[in-house]
């Protein structure tokens, strides 16, 4: 599964090789990054990878226990879909 990002109209679409689908409505957005767990601080890994090189989707979210449920995708440059 793939996520697609228009740079306008801020839409996401979902889909598979070359065709995606809107979602609507637009899901929360938030760049991530994995850290070690034998570090102080809580830094991305400075490997050879962007700065932004993957994205979680929350799909739902616990307002009692503030646990945020989801999925992560990792960037992969540009590509056209049709949609």
């Amino acid at each position: 599964m793939m996520l697609g990002l228009t740079k306008h109209e801020n839409l996401v679409y979902e889909g598979g090789i070359g065709n995606g689908r809107a979602i609507w409505p637009s899901p929360i957005l938030i760049p991530a990054a994995f850290t070690t767990s034998q570090t102080d601080k809580l830094e991305p890994d400075s490997g050879n990878m962007s700065p932004i090189s993957y994205i979680f989707r929350e799909d739902a979210y616990g307002p009692v226990s503030r646990v945020r449920r989801g999925r992560f995708y990792r960037t992969e440059g540009q590509s056209q879909w049709y949609v």
